[in-house]
């Protein structure tokens, strides 16, 4: 593989070779600072005992039940629950029209992803490869992984 970059960290994070001790560090630097942005907003923005402040503190992943036990989130639910209590802060009535912009339409698109497609009550997710060719001409953002290609 032949990279070709205008900087020395342009391509930190390529699964092309391993990382570099300096690319590692920044890497790091980076985790922490979003870490500590992360527990200073919880901080700012909900009542926590300390016990739970120190949970919180290693920044884990916590399922749904377990991150509104910890005061994380203040209810857990679906994107119609999230939807309907928009409304209700909002003042709406329940039968208020919640409009998605999309660049382009998606045969039976949803409000989570336009590349979402309904069958037979299932959801398929349509592979992302699929949406230039399916739409001639349009630009869109796809990767190549080299290694697929020399099979």
């Amino acid at each position: 593989m032949e990279v070709n970059t205008s900087g020395e960290q342009k391509d930190m994070g390529t699964p092309f070779r391993p990382p570099t001790e300096k690319e590692k560090a920044i890497f790091q630097e980076l985790t922490d600072e979003m870490a500590e942005r992360f527990l200073s907003l919880v901080v700012k923005h909900r009542k926590l005992t300390p016990d739970q402040r120190e949970q919180i503190s290693s920044a884990r992943v916590y399922l749904a039940p377990q991150a509104q036990t910890l005061g994380l989130v203040d209810q857990v639910g679906y994107l119609d629950d999230a939807l309907a209590k928009a409304k209700e802060i909002a003042g709406l009535s329940a039968d208020a029209r919640v409009i998605t912009y999309r660049r382009y339409e998606a045969k039976d698109d949803t409000i989570y992803n336009p590349n979402i497609v309904h069958q037979s009550g299932d959801i398929e997710a349509l592979l992302p490869i699929l949406s230039p060719l399916s739409a001639a001409g349009d630009a869109d953002f796809c990767y190549i992984w080299p290694a697929v290609l020399a099979r």
